[in-house]
């Protein structure tokens, strides 16, 4: 065999191991990509948790400006907030919108909860076409550098951080939220947070008891015995957060047995 021939197989063979070495890593992201659960909540490792929430000081996609500082500061007693990283190109994003917009609806009253959107790698125009479409009151602010992202460690959307009224971070959501479990995970961090979280009045605590009511979608007759908005007297503030809490969704065959025992 000639030496021109050796040399003509062995750079063959150097391409053919070279394919194969990018091949493999990419399809092995692929199938993970593809394989990855989506539009599932759960909460997520971060070197974060439990430190104060890097700051957000920019644009929003009308042109004004969020400050999350101010927003923290901003609610009746104490106000948490959510800061929801999303583009409007991303499937499990789109998904978890309509989730969003129900509680944003439901914490609007009592005041006790701010949504954010950092807008990731994504248009302003295509955000305010999206929210035209599907809603959303909330801020959603831009971040052209990135910087925001980079900052709180996002690796893709949707990301979620749950930030406690003293600007720490609480929890970290990986996937697209569902608003059950986002209530519930605010509920809990709140009990953890202390006693300057919990309403400040027999009012704010029945609002959020109906909060959480509305959210699971059960008659709040069932649990407010003859209690009304307009009728607190004699009901017991520990009282109204403990029916919030037993608010907390079962499995269904656990929600529907008591239900089942009282018919029999």
């Amino acid at each position: 065999m000639r030496a021109p021939e050796i040399t003509t197989i062995r750079k063959v063979r150097w391409s053919l191991w070279i394919a194969l070495a990018i091949a493999i890593p990419v399809a092995g992201l692929t199938v993970a990509l593809a394989t990855r659960p989506s539009g599932q909540i759960g909460e997520g490792p971060s070197p974060l948790l439990g430190k104060q929430a890097p700051p957000i000081h920019t644009s929003t996609v009308d042109g004004g400006t969020f400050d999350l500082e101010a927003s923290l500061a901003g609610g009746r007693g104490a106000r948490w907030v959510v800061v929801n990283f999303f583009a409007t190109w991303c499937v499990p994003c789109r998904r978890e919108h309509p989730a969003l917009v129900q509680v944003d609806e439901a914490h609007r009253k009592a005041g006790d909860l701010q949504l954010v959107a950092v807008v990731f790698q994504d248009e302003a125009e295509q955000v305010r076409a999206f929210r035209k479409k599907f809603g959303g009151t909330w801020p959603m602010v831009m971040d052209p550098s990135g910087r925001t992202a980079v900052d709180y460690g996002v690796r893709g959307v949707p990301e979620s951080f749950l930030i406690a009224p003293d600007g720490r971070i609480a929890a970290k959501i990986v996937g697209g939220v569902k608003a059950a479990s986002l209530e519930r995970l605010l509920a809990n961090e709140r009990r953890r947070f202390g006693p300057s979280s919990t309403p400040t009045s027999q009012r704010e605590a029945l609002e959020l008891a109906r909060v959480q009511l509305v959210i699971e979608a059960v008659p709040i007759e069932e649990l407010l015995v003859g209690s009304t908005l307009d009728d607190l007297s004699g009901i017991d503030h520990e009282h109204l957060i403990g029916v919030a809490d037993r608010a907390q969704p079962m499995g269904d065959h656990e929600a529907r047995a008591p239900r089942h025992q009282a018919q029999e």
